[in-house]
């Protein structure tokens, strides 16, 4: 891979490792936001139950912040020197894994499942969004962490499986016919 590219790629990666720590922020002031003001969703839920359903989901926020403070640290020095402080400290892959356990946790709590229910898109609209936003950016920090070495070989494996799974098929349908 060339200089240029390699900077190209470190460029793009660090946008996005910005961009994420943006979502993650205006994420957390809308969770707050449901948070603080619970009554925006309903005489069904209380403010104890709302503040509990919610625990979870801000207890990782405050734990990816730690990790969004690391990558305002980092992210301003040099390829090099930033490529030598991820490979140490993983920033980039623990980012994602936080995000992926933010995602995971959102949509298996019954408070946010709620708050992104038919009848509440109007009221939690940018919530909705940004949190749309949060998996597409977080998918693309996977792909443009993947190195592209390892990226064929994943493409390799994929289609072997492919290859594979049609084998077993086409074995049951001549079983089948037996």
């Amino acid at each position: 891979m060339s200089n240029l590219e390699s900077s190209r790629q470190h460029r793009q990666l660090i946008q996005k490792l910005l961009v994420s720590v943006h979502y993650i922020s205006l994420f957390k002031d809308e969770i707050l936001l449901v948070e603080k003001t619970p009554s925006v969703l309903g005489e069904s839920y209380s403010f104890q139950r709302v503040q509990n359903g919610l625990k979870e989901i801000i207890d990782i926020i405050d734990h990816l912040d730690k990790q969004r403070r690391l990558i305002e640290s980092t992210y301003w020095y040099d390829e090099a020197s930033f490529k030598l402080m991820n490979k140490t400290l993983e920033i980039v892959d623990n980012w994602i894994k936080g995000i992926d356990q933010l995602v995971r946790t959102c949509q298996d709590n019954l408070i946010f499942k709620s708050i992104l229910g038919q009848n509440q898109t109007q009221a939690f609209g940018v919530l909705t969004d940004i949190f749309a936003s949060l998996k597409i950016i977080n998918l693309s920090l996977k792909e443009e962490s993947v190195h592209p070495f390892l990226y064929e070989q994943i493409k390799q494996m994929k289609l072997e499986e492919k290859n594979l799974n049609q084998e077993f098929v086409d074995i049951d349908d001549q079983n089948e016919h037996l």
